[in-house]
């Protein structure tokens, strides 16, 4: 009598999870349309949306091939429901190649934690990520988390390191107050420093870059962080566990929750003044850096209504992470661009030098004149 009793129950549990996560699912997708300024929570949950949107298509093939199909159906409803945002935060795209090699461009965005190497390999006696930005074969680079190309500043940054850096990028752009840095093989102008209102710390630099293909418009930027403490990201990562459950739970409605929604409410504000930058702007413009943020959240969504299309959301397959420390798993750093160019392939790169990740993208002016 035991078993024809639980597998009903068991059944029934299941499908009440399955809902869950469906219902979930769609309001992750659907979050970064509420105004963090007026309700935090929904911003919260579109961090999740990668693996909620994984996981639903899991649970939604496991009741197809369980021969459940309305509940299998039921799935299917959710993902087409919330497919437009997931399809930016899970892309299903590849690289492309270029129409006129001669007319590309290759960026390096990197927020390069003022040169420090976090793992700190035996024996090491150079810099891994300045060697890394050398080697990478980039034509522009934007830094975040730089003041100064100094060995005050920077670990094992020799004079020899600093003089073939600049051999490579014989153009450098950025003030000595701000943490944004540029290096180009073109020459580069600062036109302005932003430092957006409110009370967060993101701000953010116009350049104008004269390439062999045109004038673009490139815009660095670092918005405002989450600020958590190393201890409180590690509650985030080990809340899982039963030992530190109740902790983090207690931790997650507290401080850490406070954080997180005021670094929401901070970005909004950021991102709109970002925006109104680019909609002034004529002709090509990419904007890159570490965007503190993911795909589909409202500050994501408010930049990219200036008429900016994600690069990585174009020619990349599956979802991408690009912090690596303390199980902060989400694509923070953003290529964005608008104008006669077209990306062409975006990489992550997988030095673990700095907390996030390299990326470099190859985008391809369209047009024969840009100026």
């Amino acid at each position: 009598m035991f078993l024809p009793v639980v597998k009903p129950i068991f059944r029934i549990v299941a499908r009440i999870f399955s809902f869950l996560v469906f219902a979930i699912t769609v309001l992750a997708a659907y979050g970064g349309r509420i105004n963090p300024e007026y309700l935090a929570f929904p911003s919260i949950l579109v961090l999740a949306l990668p693996y909620l949107a994984i996981a639903s298509m899991v649970i939604t093939a496991a009741w197809l091939c369980a021969g459940r199909y309305i509940t299998a159906a039921i799935g299917v409803l959710a993902i087409v429901a919330a497919w437009g945002p997931i399809s930016n935060a899970v892309p299903l795209h590849f690289s492309s190649k270029p129409d006129n090699e001669a007319r590309t461009i290759k960026l390096l965005t990197y927020n390069i934690l003022h040169g420090i190497d976090q793992e700190q390999p035996e024996g090491q006696t150079g810099n891994r990520a300045f060697e890394f930005v050398m080697n990478s074969g980039a034509d522009i680079v934007s830094l975040q988390e730089l003041y100064r190309f100094s060995d005050s500043e920077i670990p094992n940054f020799t004079q020899e390191l600093r003089d073939s850096l600049f051999r490579i990028y014989p153009y450098q752009a950025g003030s000595n107050t701000s943490d944004l840095k540029v290096l180009s093989r073109f020459p580069v102008r600062l036109v302005k420093e932003y430092t957006p209102s409110g009370n967060g710390t993101g701000h953010f630099s116009l350049y104008e870059v004269d390439t062999p293909s045109g004038k673009l418009n490139w815009i660095n930027m670092h918005l405002n962080s989450y600020n958590l403490t190393d201890k409180e990201r590690g509650i985030m990562k080990e809340i899982a566990s039963v030992k530190s459950a109740k902790e983090g739970v207690a931790e997650m409605k507290g401080p850490i929750r406070r954080k997180l929604s005021d670094s929401f409410r901070d970005r909004a504000v950021e991102a709109r003044e970002l925006a109104l930058v680019v909609e002034q702007l004529e002709g090509p413009v990419i904007v890159s850096g570490d965007f503190n943020d993911v795909p589909e959240s409202y500050a994501y969504r408010t930049v990219r209504s200036a008429g900016l299309d994600d690069a990585c959301a174009e020619t990349t397959f599956g979802p991408m992470i690009t912090y690596n420390r303390h199980a902060f798993w989400f694509h923070l750093d953003q290529i964005f661009y608008k104008g006669n160019i077209r990306p062409l392939r975006v990489k992550k790169h997988s030095i673990r030098s700095s907390d996030h990740y390299p990326l470099t993208a190859e985008f391809e002016f369209i047009n024969k004149d840009n100026r």
